[in-house]
């Protein structure tokens, strides 16, 4: 493995330098993905200055930056459509430089270079991720052209590959809880969890970094997810409906409210929806209503194009509003993951949200109902 070698510059505090080479590539654009002010961005390099990528990101303490490298091997086609082949991250901090050889173009094959204690601590997991994006980008490819009952055997080693990742995150965090490396590997699955655990857990975290705009930012996102949980009111809130009328949190007429929180994009999300149409038919005359709160991205324009057509696609007749800045529900409601449902009683009060009960709101709606 080749290693850059090059003179240290000092840079400035809030910001983060990587510099980047392919060894062994053909210079196929880079970019690179990041987190500035709660807004996902990107900064893209078509070409390399000599034989590396520049790229300075703006960081306030550290950052995790995602990079593509723009490559046909990076992608798995079918038919039409494509995956592309998982990103790997990289924990930056501010006012430090990071580099980074990736070899022949492929995005998973990296080696990282940095001075700072926490970088180089998270990459000791990150390297650990990126053999877990390997094996699982293998088994994808030989799934895309297996015959079915190859298929069935391969998708239980992929569940297989992933139930092992996942307690490999559990295990780093829990080896090196003081640390920044583990509240940013908690980032990443903290939304799996009920939001009255992950909270606790969250409060004993990385003392020392308890102030970072990360931790906040998940604490902010628990707080609310907390209080939207199980035995709680149903927080205040109206919204405007696909067909034009207002939904009125505080007027339930009597009814029970199932909240499903989705996403054109979100194939958990569509995958549900077969379900709820059954469970629609069956109890809407019976007290039963749903409202969908779409999240989408892209322009306004996009957003509503996308929903609208998976309405469609979907047959989903029940009421549909579109999440926005001006009326942040998904914030309001501290949701962190998709889907998300909420069961709420006539009187407002949530009975049922995601992750917090061994039963499921289809269990929970055949007792209240039949």
């Amino acid at each position: 493995m080749i290693l850059l070698i090059a003179q240290v510059k000092a840079q400035p505090k809030d910001s983060a330098q990587v510099v980047l080479r392919i060894n062994g590539g053909k210079n196929y654009p880079v970019t690179l993905f990041y987190n500035a002010n709660g807004e996902f961005k990107s900064i893209t390099k078509q070409q390399p200055e000599g034989d590396q990528y520049y790229f300075t990101i703006p960081v306030n303490g550290y950052e995790q930056v995602k990079i593509m490298v723009n490559a046909p091997q990076n992608r798995l086609i079918s038919g039409t459509a494509f995956t592309p082949k998982p990103m790997p991250e990289v924990l930056v901090k501010a006012g430090a430089e990071t580099k980074i050889v990736v070899e022949s173009d492929d995005q998973l094959l990296l080696n990282i270079e940095t001075a700072d204690k926490e970088s180089r601590l998270y990459e000791t997991f990150s390297a650990q991720e990126r053999a877990y994006y390997r094996k699982n980008w293998d088994l994808l490819q030989q799934k895309a052209v297996a015959d079915e009952t190859a298929k069935t055997e391969i998708s239980k080693a992929i569940a297989k590959v992933s139930d092992e990742f996942n307690a490999s995150k559990l295990k780093f965090v829990q080896d090196n809880g003081n640390s920044y490396a583990a509240l940013a590997v908690f980032s990443s699955y903290y939304m799996t969890s009920a939001p009255h655990n992950a909270l606790q857990e969250l409060t004993q975290l990385a003392p020392a970094y308890q102030q970072s705009t990360l931790w906040k930012t998940i604490y902010d996102k628990l707080q609310l997810a907390t209080a939207t949980g199980s035995g709680n009111k149903i927080p205040v809130f109206s919204a405007m409906d696909k067909n034009g009328k207002i939904f009125r949190s505080d007027n339930l007429e009597g009814q029970y409210l199932l909240i499903d929180f989705w996403g054109s994009w979100c194939q958990p999300c569509r995958a549900s929806h077969p379900e709820l149409r059954e469970l629609y038919q069956k109890y809407h005359k019976k007290g039963l209503e749903i409202l969908g709160i779409a999240y989408e991205s892209g322009t306004p324009e996009q957003q509503n194009s996308q929903w609208e057509k998976a309405i469609i696609a979907d047959q989903i007749t029940w009421r549909h509003v579109l999440n926005s800045k001006e009326n942040d529900l998904v914030k309001l409601f501290g949701v962190t993951s998709y889907p998300t449902k909420i069961l709420v009683n006539p009187s407002g009060k949530i009975i049922y949200r995601s992750g917090e009960h061994k039963d499921d709101f289809k269990k929970i709606l055949t007792k209240i109902f039949e």
